[in-house]
């Protein structure tokens, strides 16, 4: 009989009457325990026994709070009466769930930001999302959603099964609340509408990267007269680096890009972040270090306009050739909506050669890192083919150096020009190459004669000093030898 009534008891949904076993001290405490570790859906209770349903979808019988310690899967608490779906999801990409960090701007109460990753196992990527209280607040004011069974698929609750008050709505005194409010809020902990992201897009992700971090700054730049605002996203990694990203919109279009990439912690998962705007500063933690960097670091990360003009905080100095903190009057373009803004301010060198000289065109120093993914392309300007691309699948011409420089074997008439090397849509520097074939041909003047003489008298005169001073130093070595060869292997010398 006992269990016939339990099983009837289905019979009393939505009549304001429930219906609820005995469960000895040990077993209900492991029972809330349960449903505070495993969620609501995933336990429940039969002939005074507590059931689990754990991540594999295997059944648990348990009997203490310590039963569930031996029990796999995550703890998913639910704290609130109801929990919204939050999307995470980026173009063909897998859903990202686990929340890493979250994010509010100091005086801002209208967003806030947040970190999530993929699973560890498999694909893993992560994503930075922004969410207003506005769409959350609409998300609960939607729909409920329930499972009628373990086995059935997840629906929409019908308005005239929601009880009153409506669950999520402020009351005077919850103890007042009815039986059927109370049910209600335990087995319906999700909403059915899913809160996306701001501009229906994430601000940033990556695949092969473990965001741990985020913290958020807002810059705001008079750009002739006009107040444009941008968003800076620094986000740590689980590598100790710190991904710098800006995010700016434009006729109601949301765009970012990345800017830099600081390696600050090496090889320690960054724990903790703050930024300081009173110092101008950000501070980052692993466990074992703590390190400050300023905002605007121009000068010591930036040595071109390309990059310089994308950062915010900086400016380029047309006057100096030198990045430098924001100021009106500097070259900026964050948005990079003009393509040659910095073309007046690149380096252009002229360069002199001799036939079947060899040259080297350099293009970074040194290749950031934030920039390896973007392409790098060389053009040759002659006369003969006027502009073309310059490949580099003839090894015995061109050679692309590891810094993405450019290598001319041999030169001769046809390589004279101009040669501009250009990141994606941006000028880099540009090289003017003068071929001089006539000093390999026979002086045909005495005054010719004479200068190509003296040339190689200096430079032969260069050669015996050398010459002798190598000399000097291999007879010095020698000395060295023969005296150490006489010493005892323990004398102190």
């Amino acid at each position: 009989m006992k269990s016939k009534i339990w099983h009837d008891k289905k019979g009393l949904k939505n009549t304001g009457l429930t219906l609820s076993e005995f469960l000895t001290k040990p077993r209900h405490d492991a029972f809330m325990a349960a449903r505070k570790k495993f969620g609501i859906n995933q336990c429940w209770t039969r002939d005074g026994c507590v059931y689990v349903l754990d991540s594999t979808g295997n059944r648990h019988k348990v009997f203490t709070v310590g039963d569930l310690d031996a029990i796999p899967g995550e703890s998913s608490p639910v704290s609130t009466p109801t929990e919204v779906t939050r999307q995470a999801v980026t173009p063909n990409e897998p859903r990202a769930r686990p929340k890493q960090s979250i994010y509010k701007v100091p005086g801002d109460d209208s967003r806030f930001y947040g970190v999530f990753t993929t699973a560890s196992t498999g694909l893993m990527g992560s994503a930075i999302c922004t969410f207003t209280i506005k769409d959350i607040q609409k998300a609960f004011e939607g729909k409920f959603k329930e499972q009628a069974t373990s086995s059935s698929a997840w629906l929409p609750v019908i308005s005239s099964k929601v009880p009153e008050p409506r669950p999520g709505t402020c009351v005077n005194d919850t103890s007042s609340l009815p039986d059927t409010v109370l049910n209600f809020i335990r087995s319906h902990p999700l909403m059915d509408s899913a809160v996306s992201h701001e501009h229906e897009k994430p601000i940033y992700y990556k695949r092969d990267l473990f965001f741990t971090r985020l913290v958020v700054d807002r810059v705001k730049v008079d750009m002739m007269g006009h107040q444009l605002e941008y968003t800076v996203y620094y986000a740590g990694t689980n590598e100790g680096k710190i991904h710098k990203i800006v995010q700016w919109t434009r006729n109601g279009d949301s765009q970012s890009a990345l800017l830099d990439i600081f390696d600050v912690t090496p090889g320690e998962p960054i724990q903790a972040m703050a930024i300081s705007r009173t110092h101008g500063s950000l501070y980052a933690a692993s466990d074992r270090r703590v390190l400050q960097l300023r905002l605007a670091l121009c000068a010591r990360r930036y040595d071109a306009c390309v990059r310089c003009a994308r950062d915010p905080y900086c400016g380029w100095d047309r006057d100096a050739g030198v990045c430098r903190e924001y100021i009106p009057g500097l070259i900026q373009d964050v948005a990079n909506e003009t393509a040659d803004i910095c073309d007046s301010s690149i380096s252009r060198k002229s360069v002199s050669a001799t036939w079947g000289q060899s040259l080297h065109l350099g293009s970074f120093v040194k290749m950031p890192e934030v920039l390896q993914p973007r392409a790098v392309t060389w053009f040759h300007y002659s006369r003969e083919k006027g502009r073309h691309l310059i490949t580099f699948n003839k090894p015995e011409k061109y050679i692309e150096t590891s810094e993405h420089g450019l290598l001319i074997i041999s030169v001769n008439e046809a390589d004279a020009g101009r040669y501009d090397c250009w990141l994606g849509g941006s000028l880099l520097c540009s090289y003017n190459i003068t071929v001089d074939t006539h000093r390999c041909s026979p002086p045909e003047k005495s005054n010719e004669y004479q200068k190509i003489y003296s040339n190689w008298c200096h430079e032969f005169e260069k050669y015996k000093t050398a010459m002798k001073t190598w000399e000097r130093k291999q007879e010095q070595c020698a000395r060295q030898n023969d005296s150490n060869q006489n010493t005892h292997p323990n004398e102190i010398v």
